[in-house]
């Protein structure tokens, strides 16, 4: 017998113990990629995963900025607009004022006109990066570690939602978004790395001003494992409740026309 043939035979019995420790060692590994800390990213629908994937880098200030703009124009003009309504009332009849004041309280409650009084401030800013060296650091309660997925360091649309969610569930009786007011067709939702709120982008530190009883505002946001609980778990600094006594949230300056509803004709 050839003394080749032999060596080749008694040397290949080391490729099925190490295939099939490859096996194992591949299955513990996704095992414990698995297992790990769930990521909040997980709460975001496909399409929601999908834009933030498809995120092109640039930059559209300048559009914003005209945004911001036409929107004091449109403030400005409402205002004037309720200005002259209310001096037409003025020198009318009693029955004259009382329509105004019916219609400047259904404007109030539409959001068309600005709106004081207590409640709570709510800032949500992205988490700080782990290597900061500056003086202030989370406390030793925080999870948040290098192998933590990025991802659950940065607020999102669905943050932001909850927050609101949690505001008007506790009785908030106007909520504005970074000085932008909130109304019954406002929509809040996730594009690359910003948050849209309606038509203005948006990104850290977002602030969410909510008028109503400051006390009941404060104990519904804190309920627990609430999306306080959530976020601080990943870090402290993450968000930030503030009880304010008197401030003020602007009227909302967005479109009002509608393209396919109108209103019902009532038939006896």
């Amino acid at each position: 017998m050839s003394p080749f043939v032999s060596r080749v035979t008694n040397n290949q019995g080391w490729v099925l113990p190490v295939s099939g420790l490859s096996l194992v060692l591949g299955f513990m590994i996704v095992m414990v990629s698995l297992s790990g800390s769930p990521s909040r990213l997980r709460l975001l629908d496909p399409d929601q995963r999908a834009r933030l994937a498809a995120i092109q880098p640039g930059s559209d200030a300048q559009q914003q900025q005209e945004i911001k703009e036409q929107s004091v124009e449109i403030n400005r003009l409402r205002q004037q607009n309720t200005e002259l309504q209310n001096t037409m009332a003025a020198e009318k009849s009693q029955a004259t004022k009382l329509l105004n004041d019916n219609l400047q309280e259904v404007k109030s409650y539409a959001g068309l006109t600005a709106l004081e009084g207590q409640g709570v401030v709510v800032t949500l800013s992205d988490a700080i990066p782990v290597d900061d060296k500056s003086d202030s650091k989370p406390n030793g309660d925080s999870l948040q570690s290098a192998d933590m997925p990025t991802e659950d360091k940065i607020i999102h649309d669905q943050d932001v939602l909850r927050v609101v969610n949690e505001l008007y569930a506790a009785g908030a009786e106007a909520i504005s978004i970074n000085n932008w007011r909130l109304v019954s067709g406002s929509s809040i939702r996730c594009v690359g790395n910003t948050v849209l709120v309606d038509t203005i982008k948006m990104a850290s530190p977002i602030r969410v001003r909510a008028l109503g009883d400051s006390d009941t505002l404060m104990g519904g946001l804190r309920m627990p494992g609430g999306i306080v609980d959530q976020l601080r778990e990943v870090d402290p600094r993450m968000i930030a409740i503030e009880p304010v006594k008197d401030m003020t949230l602007p009227a909302y300056a967005g479109p009002m026309t509608r393209r396919f509803a109108k209103v019902a004709t009532v038939t006896k």
